[in-house]
């Protein structure tokens, strides 16, 4: 029976010239300008704010989402919040996205 139906499904593929619906592509990700403009649009800052820089890519941007970022991108040691530790975030996050790495 069960090749009853893979034969049946071979020929409906063969003479319907069924092809199956293509996947939709991934949306597109945000260009620099991008980000920039919709910062500008919600009166954010990025250069200053990790959290902004979330916000605007729909990232969470709680602390702890931010650690685990921070240790996912390779930080080194805990996650204080510093502003050492934010402004390497903000990097790794923008050449991230311009890179087109983001998984």
């Amino acid at each position: 029976m069960i090749i009853f139906k893979l034969i049946v499904a071979t020929i409906r593929a063969l003479v319907c010239d069924h092809q199956p619906a293509p996947s939709p592509a991934p949306p597109p990700f945000p260009t620099e300008a991008e980000i920039d403009a919709k910062l500008a649009a919600l009166g954010l800052k990025d250069k200053n704010s990790i959290t902004d820089l979330l916000v605007v890519l729909d990232i969470p941007n709680t602390f702890n989402s931010r650690g685990l970022l921070f240790s996912e991108l390779g930080g080194v040691g805990e996650y204080k919040g510093s502003g050492v530790q934010n402004t390497w975030l903000i990097q790794q996050v923008r050449q991230r996205f311009a890179s087109g790495q983001v998984d």
